[in-house]
């Protein structure tokens, strides 16, 4: 769960919500912790068609710890995004499935479905027309419409090292900690104290009622909150 400051710019919270997930930004003004992965992703496709180095970061981010991301919660969460938000994480989706992941797969699958044919019609600037005819056009990002040039990830130099971001984000933590799946995150909400019940941890996950109850009582009966509470440092 991220602490914000109210003064803040929205794309600075942003930048610090990264930071705390990972990537190598130089300050975190906000001191924001523990981001929420999968709403950190969402909150940022709106702005990468205007500054591609925060798509080369997210993308370099992804290609270390897509393995920490919670695909089916990612679909989840998805359902009321713009179409020109899915188009970026279908692209986005399609780099990782690339990788031969099948939970990225089911991704591309649900943003295709979401997009529906013909594609909506995105427009272009004339930069990326000028690039794309140098570089090449990306075929993971056009492949929804999106006519950008050929995007590398950033360079892992921009990243903190892969144990040092899970110790330091309680998502990535229990992830590591359980596998990437429901359980884990229902551990994250009960560890934080934002869910008191298993209705509670549904809204917050985006998680069917029954997977939210099965899990919440588990660990409710394992009394997983003593156990876990000193990994939240």
């Amino acid at each position: 769960m991220a602490n914000k400051s109210s003064d803040q710019k929205p794309k600075d919270l942003i930048r610090d919500a990264w930071e705390s997930l990972g990537i190598a930004f130089a300050f975190n003004q906000s001191g924001t912790r523990n981001a929420d992965p999968e709403k950190t992703l969402l909150q940022t496709l709106c702005e990468f068609q205007n500054d591609r180095k925060m798509l080369t970061l997210v993308m370099g981010w992804l290609r270390d710890y897509r393995h920490l991301i919670h695909v089916e919660r990612l679909k989840a969460l998805a359902n009321k995004l713009s179409a020109s938000e899915l188009a970026w994480l279908g692209g986005l989706a399609s780099h990782q499935a690339e990788a031969g992941d099948a939970r990225w797969k089911n991704l591309v699958q649900f943003v295709e479905r979401k997009l529906g044919k013909p594609l909506p019609n995105f427009t272009s600037s004339r930069l990326d027309e000028l690039q794309s005819e140098r570089v090449g056009e990306d075929r993971f990002f056009k492949r929804f419409g999106l006519h950008v040039p050929r995007t590398e990830p950033a360079d892992s130099k921009k990243l903190r090292p892969l144990s040092a971001g899970i110790m330091a984000n309680i998502w990535l933590r229990m992830r590591a900690l359980f596998g990437t799946n429901w359980r884990a995150d229902t551990a994250v909400v009960l560890l934080h104290g934002v869910a008191k019940n298993a209705y509670q941890t549904e809204r917050i996950l985006g998680c069917s009622r029954e997977t939210a109850y099965r899990n919440w009582r588990s660990l409710i009966e394992a009394d997983a909150g003593s156990l876990l509470r000193g990994t939240l440092g």
